[in-house]
């Protein structure tokens, strides 16, 4: 019993555990929530106009992540730092996306009826691009203001709070879909969402002001500085959404909606899977921040927590694999494809996990253009190999371009850690003082959590 005790105050004083803890439940908690919201949402569309609207989210969400130019990752780093500054880090960041969105929502629309098909209605893009260009981003730099702070629990309400809207709105669309025409269906959707977003804007800039303060408008804005840093944040973010995206839009242009709605439905299910991995990184991400750099201590570190997500995903694609045929059960008949779809797509978790961690380790030691690079030409790569492949194989085609994607983006990364290291430890024997200082900072509690 004393031992059963003495873990748990030791859990209740280790920070990223408890961190990760409250994440994982506000994650498991908007898990739920964004499940419920699919199955309700994909049996009322149908395959096809769920595929028309996974392929427009695709589209948004690749031009929602220039908005504001990469300060929700900025904002985490400074704040981290230095949480005095939030004030004037806060109104910057609200400024950028301010500045940003406008454009980026002109050129989304150009974009997009380019590369979507012609069925898509163009209210249909239009207030999508509103939802992900204009309003996600301010919920994203909510987040990112309490994840500077470090107060991870609080910011799982948060990560609740764009759901619910969300999800009601889903279930209002039950009835309308009796009362609508078959071919506004999506349309009525498409505003749900965008009043469901707009309401999630108010509240978490509510929420922060209560909670963190107001922001302060600084003597010199400087945002071409506030976005020129984040920059490289934006690109790689936009390219790992590419990256993760794109098959749905170019299947959904290239073979039939049919075919997206499936393979997206089942990569809807990967990604619920990977929920607790992405709390823990999350939670650990201001930790990399204040580490500063890339060491033998913080490889040592990564690796040590990489233990229970990796057993976690093993399990996750045997589930996977073993679980995939309720979906056409819980979705409808139409959805019968997306069965085989998600036992090709299980192992991604798995082949998917060394990226992410090697990637969140090169951004916090302030190494973001060697992530942004990897993930620069992963996404490439992946637009390549969709279009070589996708004619010829379908989404089957598309799975095996993740797949080779996630590879190469892992063989990228390592080689940039193995140099970081490298010059680290080059450093560390040219300046012997440094080097002390480091090892006396790893020796901190608060790093070794």
């Amino acid at each position: 019993m004393n031992s059963v005790l003495t873990t748990l105050r030791r859990l209740k004083g280790n920070q990223l555990a408890t961190g990760t803890a409250a994440l994982t439940v506000g994650l498991g908690m908007r898990t739920v929530g964004q499940g419920l919201m699919f199955v309700v949402v994909a049996r009322a569309l149908g395959v096809d106009d769920y595929g028309a609207y996974a392929a427009t989210m695709a589209a948004a969400g690749t031009l929602g992540c220039f908005t504001g130019l990469g300060t929700a990752t900025t904002l985490i780093r400074q704040v981290a730092r230095d949480k005095a500054s939030f004030g004037h880090a806060w109104w910057r960041s609200i400024a950028c996306v301010a500045c940003t969105a406008p454009p980026l929502l002109a050129v989304y629309f150009v974009l997009a009826r380019l590369v979507l098909p012609p069925g898509v209605a163009g209210s249909v893009v239009l207030l999508i691009g509103i939802a992900e260009i204009v309003f996600a981003p301010v919920a994203q730099l909510a987040a990112s203001a309490y994840q500077g702070h470090d107060r991870i629990a609080r910011s799982s309400r948060l990560i609740i709070a764009p759901v619910v809207p969300r999800f009601v709105g889903a279930l209002a669309l039950i009835p309308l879909v009796r009362l609508l025409a078959p071919h506004q269906h999506l349309i009525a959707w498409s505003i749900l969402y965008a009043l469901a977003s707009l309401l999630t804007a108010i509240y978490v800039l509510g929420m922060v002001r209560h909670d963190l303060g107001p922001m302060v408008r600084p003597r010199r804005p400087a945002l071409g500085a506030a976005l020129f840093q984040g920059a490289p944040f934006a690109v790689g973010g936009a390219a790992l959404r590419v990256y993760a995206d794109i098959d749905k839009t170019m299947l959904a242009r290239m073979t039939s909606l049919s075919s997206a709605g499936s393979y997206a439905a089942a990569y809807r299910i990967i990604d619920l899977a990977m929920v607790p991995v992405m709390s823990l990184l999350t939670a650990v991400l201001p930790r990399f921040f204040r580490h500063g750099e890339v060491t033998a201590q913080s490889v040592a570190y990564t690796a040590r927590i990489a233990i229970w997500p990796l057993a976690y995903v093993l399990a996750c694609a045997a589930a996977l694999y073993v679980c995939s045929d309720l979906l056409a059960w819980l979705l409808g008949r139409s959805y019968q494809a997306a069965a085989q779809s998600v036992r090709w797509l299980a192992l991604v978790p798995l082949v998917a996990m060394p990226r992410l961690f090697f990637q969140h380790v090169l951004i916090g030691a302030d190494r973001h253009r060697a992530a942004v690079v990897t993930l620069t030409t992963g996404a490439v790569f992946n637009i390549v190999a969709n279009f070589l492949v996708i004619p010829a194989y379908g989404w089957r085609g598309a799975t095996i371009a993740t797949y080779a994607s996630e590879l190469l983006m892992t063989a990228i990364m390592s080689i940039f850690l193995c140099r970081a290291l490298h010059a680290s430890r080059m450093g560390a024997s040219k300046n012997p003082a440094h080097a002390g200082s480091v090892a006396r900072s790893r020796s901190r509690p608060r790093i070794a959590r």
